[in-house]
């Protein structure tokens, strides 16, 4: 018969474990629960004319748990009139708890490298921007400890006026 010091530290560690994975479920379902509501371009502006253009936009990451998340990376390609034009990343944003985030994300592009949306840049006062990526989520355990990735895709297109 084991002794109840045995029965009692095996009790203890078990309810450890249990804890520790009731923590990484609620988590991981909160992880989940993140999403980036709306993409608000702010405008397409000259960097040096006549061929360096910025794109400015915001992402609103709604965040409704009560935990605090740190996004590893948003990751975001940019299309104008459905030509891909180039991607880029920003790393390491914290998400408070029970909040909504604005990320201002820039991308940076030579109109010579990207063909026929060059034309279109050049030319016209309104352009199609599509704006598509993920937000990576590290779930980790204890808080520490990075065991899974949620990875929520976003996509979203606006009809913008250059500036």
């Amino acid at each position: 018969m084991p002794s109840k010091l045995k029965v009692f530290a095996t009790t203890i560690i078990l309810l450890i474990i249990a804890f520790t994975a009731i923590d990484y479920f609620l988590m991981y379902q909160a992880a989940q629960k993140l999403k980036a509501d709306k993409v608000e371009v702010l405008g397409i502006t000259p960097v040096k004319l006549p061929y360096e253009w910025k794109i400015t936009f915001l992402v609103y990451i709604e965040n409704p748990s009560d935990y605090i998340f740190e996004v590893k990376k948003i990751t975001y390609k940019v299309y104008i009139n459905g030509t891909y034009i180039g991607e880029d990343f920003k790393k390491y944003i914290i998400i408070p708890a029970k909040s909504r985030s604005d990320q201002t994300l820039t991308f940076q592009f030579d109109v010579r490298d990207i063909g026929e949306a060059a034309i279109i840049i050049l030319s016209s006062d309104h352009i199609e921007v599509m704006v598509k990526g993920t937000i990576e989520v590290p779930v980790k355990l204890l808080r520490t400890l990075t065991i899974s990735t949620v990875s929520l895709p976003y996509t979203y297109t606006e009809i913008v006026e250059r500036s």
